[in-house]
């Protein structure tokens, strides 16, 4: 089923979602598929196969999911989760008529314009535009009182590596869920 939204601005408590705690060691990444069906059955069998071959134990999705321009398809997130629990984050997404809209949360599974995730000793942000503020900084370190293990610095991605494929972040996804606690 697709939705539509009108929402362009958020209050600061529902920009950023709440810390979500999960225990998780191998996490897959995946952005921008924006599949055309509602079912999300046009994500390439590859996507399911390389997490899956990995090991996933959450899949993080980092914004534009699904059908895009007025319309959104959360089936690409079902279709996710038959490999493993999936969290998102909301989205600023195009209109065909010009404008933006902000893509709706789904309870804990889909929260904030940004979110932390905790695991496996990592605190992970997920954001999907680093151009828009959602509001204040996100913290990316575990206090060394809580766990042994810091997280590595992130940092922005390139325009070239945007543009990869989902296959290709896939199998990113794959090489890197041992663990590490940003994907570049």
């Amino acid at each position: 089923m697709a939705i539509a939204t009108e929402t362009t601005t958020l209050a600061p408590d529902e920009a950023i979602a709440p810390v979500t705690r999960v225990k998780a060691t191998r996490i897959g990444f995946l952005s921008d598929d924006h599949n055309t069906r509602d079912d999300g059955g046009d994500l390439p069998a590859e996507v399911l196969e390389a997490f899956r071959s990995a090991g996933c134990e959450l899949i993080v999705h980092l914004g534009h999911m699904g059908v895009r321009d007025d319309t959104l398809g959360r089936g690409v997130l079902d279709r996710l989760a038959i490999v493993a629990p999936v969290l998102a984050v909301r989205d600023y997404s195009g209109k065909k008529a010009g404008g933006s809209y902000i893509t709706p949360a789904d309870g804990e599974r889909v929260a904030g314009l940004t979110r932390v995730i905790e695991a496996g000793g990592f605190r992970i942000g997920a954001v999907h535009n680093l151009e828009k503020e959602p509001g204040p900084a996100i913290a990316t370190r575990v206090s060394r009182s809580s766990t042994a293990s810091t997280s590595a610095p992130c940092s922005p991605r390139s325009s070239a590596d945007r543009s990869t494929s989902s296959r290709s972040r896939a199998r990113t996804a794959r090489s890197r869920s041992s663990g590490t606690a940003c994907s570049s």
